[in-house]
C-alpha cells in the first residue's frame, strides 16, 4: 500500500496534468494552415496543379471562393475556376454549367477584395462571361433563363458599375 505523501504527490501530478490540458484547450487558437488542394498532379506552364482535371479544379475553387477565406485564397480560387472554365471543351456537359457558374462566383468573390479598379473590371468581365455561358440571359427571348447565373451576372455587373 502506498503512503499518504505518495498519494498526495500523485494527486497533485494528476491535477497539474489536467490543468495543463485545460489551458491548452482554452488557450489561443491554432494558427490557420493554408489550404492545399488534394492530388497535386502535373504542373502546367501556368503553375496550376491538376490543370486538366476539371472536377478537381471546381472542387478546390469552391473551397477557396468563400467569404471566410483570405484575399490570396480567393485569388487562387479565381485562378482555378478560370482554368476550369478554359477546360469547357474537354469537360462533360454536366460540368460545363458548373464551371461557368464557379467562374462567375469566384470572380465576384475575389473582385470584392481587389483594390485595383482596372483589375476589378477585368475580373468581373470574366465573371460576366461565365454567367452568360451558364445561361444567365436567353438571347432569343430576352429574359433570364437560369436564376443563379442571372444573380452572378448582376453581381459582377454591379461591381463594374460601382467603379464607373
Amino acid at each position: 500500500m502506498r503512503s499518504t505523501p505518495g498519494i498526495v504527490r500523485l494527486l497533485f501530478a494528476a491535477l497539474a496534468l489536467l490543468l495543463g490540458q485545460s489551458c491548452a484547450l482554452f488557450g489561443s487558437p491554432a494558427p490557420l494552415v493554408p489550404f492545399v488542394p488534394p492530388g497535386l498532379g502535373e504542373f502546367k506552364t501556368d503553375g496550376i496543379p491538376f490543370a486538366d482535371d476539371t472536377a478537381g479544379l471546381l472542387e478546390a475553387a469552391a473551397r477557396l471562393c468563400t467569404p471566410v477565406t483570405t484575399r490570396e485564397q480567393k485569388f487562387s480560387g479565381y485562378r482555378l475556376a478560370y482554368r476550369a472554365f478554359e477546360n469547357l471543351e474537354k469537360a462533360p456537359a454536366a460540368q460545363k454549367r458548373t464551371a461557368a457558374l464557379m467562374l462567375a462566383r469566384c470572380a465576384a468573390t475575389y473582385a470584392d477584395w481587389e483594390p485595383d479598379p482596372k483589375k476589378v473590371v477585368a475580373i468581373t468581365q470574366n465573371g460576366i462571361e461565365g454567367a452568360r455561358a451558364a445561361g444567365a440571359v436567353d438571347v432569343d427571348k430576352g429574359k433570364d433563363k437560369d436564376p443563379l447565373a442571372a444573380y452572378y451576372l448582376a453581381l459582377n455587373l454591379g461591381m463594374q458599375l460601382r467603379l464607373a
